[in-house]
């Protein structure tokens, strides 16, 4: 096959973004047929355009933001600290909810 008539992307590119529905902020596009299938996949590259809804939710997205430390409670201020060890704690939990679930599912008088 020989061409014969050399076509550019800017000559080609308005036909197939009204065609395809790409946003007028494109960057690139890939279009993909895939043998044996039915359907055409269309992957858009595009620059948001500075009225579109939602844009301000962008915003603070993509804001930068600062992680501050709080200070931690003075013992006095009602803050009561206990070493528990966790295997006692996991032991007691356990058969604690045991114990629960056999008062509920238990078929006998309590």
């Amino acid at each position: 096959m020989i061409m014969r008539d050399i076509v550019s992307p800017h000559q080609i590119y308005p036909a197939l973004q009204a065609l395809l529905g790409l946003p007028d902020h494109c960057v690139s596009f890939e279009l993909r047929v895939a043998a044996e299938k039915f359907g055409v996949t269309v992957t858009c590259e595009h620059y948001v355009a500075l009225d579109a809804p939602g844009l301000k939710q962008l915003e603070s997205v993509l804001s930068e933001y600062e992680l501050v430390r709080k200070p931690a409670p003075a013992v006095g201020d009602g803050a009561e600290f206990q070493v528990v060890d966790f295997d006692a704690w996991m032991r007691q939990r356990t058969e604690r909810a045991h114990a629960e679930f056999m008062t509920r599912t238990s078929r006998l008088p309590a």
